[in-house]
């Protein structure tokens, strides 16, 4: 979720470190240059020194063995990566490609690739135990079933898949289409038990949510962060006055970088 309202230009990397007390999760963010990485580095080690020195006088524990540390960057910077582990302690991190944040597995290019991959191996898994009972449940609990169990999980956090290649999308559709004809005979079309049931497809579930959010933010029903990203064209920094600022349309920014056409204020708006 930070990807779209916080990543920054993908021409720096960026590091998150995830680090684990006895009760809670609280995460770390930085950017550097790609040429300096080493700085970020030490800034690091002297950051978790403090967390951990705070920690120890509070009576708690950071948990460096459950702490994870990865570096994100475009595919294309991914050989100025360091590989170096991070020092906390006595204890040494070593970068990770993919971590779990909130039940969404986020990647070091975040391509979402690694999310989808889990994602739809538990959804198949799911779907052939439906498969060994389905002579023992009506239409009605089958359905109940597959939106519980499979719905459930395409539908968390799906405005992550916004901007995603076709591939991907493709993948996380063969999972919908296999809840749907669940039951179904031989020779039945997707697209009309889609209609029938009113289900949207993945593509449009995703649309669906971006709309939700966007209502959401205009009136006032959301976080301060995401609300923050919506603005009338007349917050523009420019003294034309324009006849969209009576249109109730919403300022769009302009991004530079295929990266920064998925950002919460460009995709959700345009």
């Amino acid at each position: 979720m930070q990807y779209l309202v916080k990543r920054r230009d993908i021409n720096v990397l960026t590091v998150f470190i995830y680090c684990v007390t006895w009760a809670t999760q609280r995460q770390i963010v930085d950017s550097c240059d790609p040429s300096d990485p080493q700085s970020l580095c030490r800034r690091l080690e002297v950051c978790l020194a403090d967390v951990a020195s705070w920690m120890s006088s509070n009576r708690l524990q950071l948990n460096t063995s459950k702490t994870e540390l990865m570096w994100c960057s475009s595919s294309g910077r991914r050989h100025q990566v360091p590989t170096d582990s991070l020092v906390v302690g006595l204890d040494a991190i070593k970068p990770v490609a993919a971590v779990k944040d909130l039940g969404l597995y986020l990647g070091a290019t975040m391509s979402m690739r690694d999310h989808i991959s889990r994602l739809t191996s538990t959804c198949f898994g799911v779907l052939r135990q439906i498969r060994c009972i389905r002579r023992s449940l009506s239409s009605r609990a089958r359905t109940m079933l597959v939106t519980c169990f499979v719905f459930a999980r395409l539908d968390y956090c799906n405005a992550m898949f916004t901007g995603l290649p076709r591939c991907d999308l493709d993948r996380l559709q063969a999972v919908q289409n296999a809840a749907v004809i669940a039951g179904a005979r031989k020779f039945d079309h997707v697209t009309p038990m889609l209609r029938e049931r009113h289900w949207l497809p993945l593509e449009h579930r995703v649309a669906f949510k971006i709309a939700v959010m966007t209502y959401k933010c205009v009136h006032g029903m959301t976080a301060d962060y995401l609300a923050d990203y919506i603005r009338p064209p007349s917050s523009a920094a420019t003294n034309m006055r324009l006849r969209s600022t009576s249109t109730g349309r919403l300022f769009v920014p302009r991004s530079k970088t295929a990266a920064g056409n998925r950002y919460f204020a460009v995709v959700l708006l345009s």
